[in-house]
């Protein structure tokens, strides 16, 4: 991959990219936010935080939503793609009480928030997972190209 897009280096980009989706995802909670106290967002990172890629610009995200008032982060680092990451959301809704999971690997996917969706409902989830076009418990921020080449993100329908 090239190390600039444009004017824009790599990091940048993935940086704008994991912080515009983040923020996207957030927003369309907050109704749900007013209702509650404060809200509990679950990030889980399939590798270091620090690795110069796509875990590293969702750590910086998740710094980003830190500052915000009334919403707190969870995170785990370093879970595999296994029955290990059910366990880790699990954990981050019953014992931390997140609402809003942001998964960043796409092998989190299926089966393990789809499994994680039948048996909380009411907790939703988003980041670079495949979106579900038959589940509102999932959306995604990882843009697509649309056949147009234009970027778009995609989200379940309402």
């Amino acid at each position: 991959m090239s190390e600039s897009f444009g004017q824009m280096h790599r990091r940048e980009l993935l940086k704008g990219l994991g912080t515009a989706g983040t923020l996207g995802a957030l927003a369309a909670l907050g109704s749900r936010r007013a209702a509650a106290d404060k809200l509990v967002v679950g990030v889980i990172y399939v590798g270091p935080r620090d690795d110069y890629g796509y875990n590293q610009a969702q750590e910086q995200a998740a710094a980003a939503i830190k500052k915000m008032s009334g919403v707190s982060v969870v995170e785990q680092e370093k879970v595999p793609e296994t029955t290990d990451v059910q366990k880790t959301m699990g954990s981050m809704i019953e014992q931390d009480g997140a609402t809003l999971l942001f998964p960043t690997s796409f092998g989190y996917f299926d089966p393990h928030i789809l499994k994680m969706a039948e048996k909380y409902p009411k907790v939703r989830s988003s980041g670079s997972s495949r979106p579900s076009r038959s589940r509102k418990c999932c959306g995604t921020s990882t843009p697509s190209r649309s056949a147009h080449g234009a970027w778009t993100r995609r989200s379940p329908p309402s």
